[in-house]
């Protein structure tokens, strides 16, 4: 599948998004990671992450860990990869991408 068709994928998610006031999107295992990224993820005890801002605030971010990296099929201008080393948080990166979404101040329904 060509880039353009996960970038359109994206985009109508991120539409969908502000359409409904969401300002983040978290996406880890199961049949829309693929769908929007391309990429399966191996069903690990390790945090793998799709952050999807909001349209105009922001790249989506695959958050992987680093052993799982090489097997993403890398596509510049439609999320950007972010791999996790063994001694880093890997929930603390997702929180700050969250953060950047959200603009620091979080809205709840």
């Amino acid at each position: 599948m060509k880039a353009a068709q996960f970038g359109a994928r994206l985009a109508r998610a991120q539409e969908a998004m502000g359409h409904a006031g969401v300002d983040a999107l978290l996406l880890s295992l199961g049949a829309d990671l693929p769908w929007l990224t391309g990429y399966v993820a191996m069903p690990l005890e390790r945090l793998t992450m799709l952050v999807v801002p909001a349209a105009g605030t922001g790249e989506p971010t695959l958050v992987v860990p680093e052993l799982e990296a090489p097997r993403v099929v890398p596509l510049p201008g439609v999320f950007a990869l972010q791999p996790w080393a063994e001694m880093e948080d890997p929930i603390g990166i997702v929180t700050s991408l969250v953060d950047k979404c959200v603009g620091g101040s979080p809205r709840w329904p």
